[in-house]
């Protein structure tokens, strides 16, 4: 596959959005969302008996009335990519409350598959697809845009102060750190 520097700067402007936004793989979440859309915000997701995945996250519309997204929303780049940052939050922290560990793999598979299949494997399912999913966010295509493997793999954020916290959820009694002024548009590189 041919990156251009568009996808480059797509990608590195993912990455910052990541990080600003707490998120404590944001290389392995800017290789999510191209492996989801190649980061075309009009992409549309094969139809499935849950629904059928919309735009730049690939986030289905029962997902996106989670985060108050709703069918016009979901093609919107900027309101994706923040229900997406969102979602992978809120899988981190049901996956702690469940007992399972937040890992890097554990959040791609619940992304991919659910949260719930997560909790009954008690980690990556044994899917194909699953499978395929995370070793090529993992692997895959951080070496193409020249990153090398993301180093994310099955690895969990330090712990700071209590066994529940991680880097994915925000802070309890805090309001999230992101402000609703930091924007996105990959169309728009910063």
């Amino acid at each position: 596959m041919n990156i251009t520097p568009q996808m480059h700067e797509y990608y590195r402007v993912l990455v910052n959005r990541a990080k600003a936004a707490g998120d404590p793989f944001p290389d392995q979440f800017a290789a999510q969302i191209f492996q989801e859309s190649r980061f075309n915000a009009a992409a549309v997701g094969p139809k499935t008996r849950h629904g059928q995945a919309v735009g730049i996250a690939q986030i289905l519309p029962s997902t996106g009335k989670r985060y108050g997204l709703y069918a016009t929303d979901l093609m919107n780049p900027e309101k994706a990519i923040d229900a997406a940052i969102k979602y992978r939050r809120d899988i981190a922290s049901y996956l702690v409350k469940n007992g399972i560990q937040p890992t890097s793999d554990n959040i791609l598979a619940g992304y991919n598959a659910g949260e719930g299949r997560v909790k009954q494997y008690k980690g990556v399912p044994p899917f194909h697809e699953t499978l395929h999913y995370v070793k090529r966010i993992n692997h895959d295509i951080p070496t193409l845009f020249g990153q090398g493997a993301s180093g994310a793999t099955g690895t969990t954020p330090p712990v700071a102060g209590t066994s529940s916290y991680h880097p994915l959820l925000p802070p309890t009694g805090n309001p999230e750190t992101v402000s609703e002024s930091t924007s996105f548009s990959p169309w728009k590189p910063t």
